[in-house]
């Protein structure tokens, strides 16, 4: 059977919906655990290093590119709050340690992410509202290294050929953390409302988004086009989400 002249995922307008996040539904801190104070009050949609919180199954978002009766390595779900955006990434099926360079890019293993705060879907070119993000998880740390030789983090990258880029972060502003299991890793980030130009839940409930999950051992999963069509540069091929509560 030949191959289809365009991928069957890109014949539909996707419209998914991306769940309010509710603190009271994530998983709990280990009671065990000893109690840190912390010098300054917290938002309770905003997590942080002291607390423990996944996403799971409820907040999936689809995988169109399954379309194509292509491989999935993993899945990612995606929760918001006025506070800013939660992302969650799980891979599996790996036999091969994470890799990890300092390098930009489809070198390291990890979650991309393209946000478009302002839902324009006939735009070709991102604006100042478009946002590119890399999370990594890091290396897990072993017998022969005990101390995690890098640590996960995230960076807002720029989009190619953009007329604009968004306000410039800082990467320390990206809350990332990750578990790592014998065939793979969870990553969970944390994207503050301050790091993404124009995101304002209350006036714009709708947003265009867009991932892959870059494996050097399992190969890049994207959520619905392959890099042939450069969906990391064309904001009108993300796909349209609504914030609902």
């Amino acid at each position: 059977m030949s191959e289809p002249l365009a991928p069957p995922s890109l014949l539909f307008e996707f419209c998914i919906e991306i769940r309010r996040f509710d603190s009271k539904q994530t998983s709990k801190t280990n009671k065990t655990a000893p109690k840190k104070k912390s010098s300054t009050p917290l938002n309770s949609e905003e997590p942080t290093a002291l607390k423990d919180w996944q996403l799971g199954d409820r907040f999936l978002i689809p995988d169109f590119n399954a379309l194509s009766g292509k491989p999935k390595n993993g899945s990612v779900a995606i929760a918001w709050a006025d506070a800013g955006l939660y992302l969650e990434a799980e891979v599996r099926g790996k036999k091969q340690p994470v890799r990890f360079t300092q390098e930009k890019g489809g070198v390291s293993d990890g979650l991309r992410v393209w946000i478009d705060t302002r839902n324009s879907p006939h735009v070709h070119r991102a604006t100042r509202f478009c946002h590119c993000f890399h999370f990594f998880p890091g290396l897990e740390a072993t017998k022969k290294s005990p101390d995690p030789i890098s640590s996960p983090r995230g960076i807002l990258d720029e989009v190619a050929r953009a007329r604009e880029q968004p306000s410039l972060i800082a990467s320390s502003d990206l809350i990332v953390k990750s578990t790592f299991r014998s065939d793979g890793y969870r990553l969970n980030a944390f994207i503050p409302a301050n790091c993404l130009t124009g995101y304002l839940p209350s006036e714009f409930d709708r947003i265009r988004i867009f991932y892959d999950l870059v494996d050097m051992e399992l190969g890049t999963q994207s959520q619905a086009l392959g890099p042939e069509l450069r969906y990391a540069e064309d904001p009108s091929l993300w796909i349209e989400a609504k914030l609902v509560q």
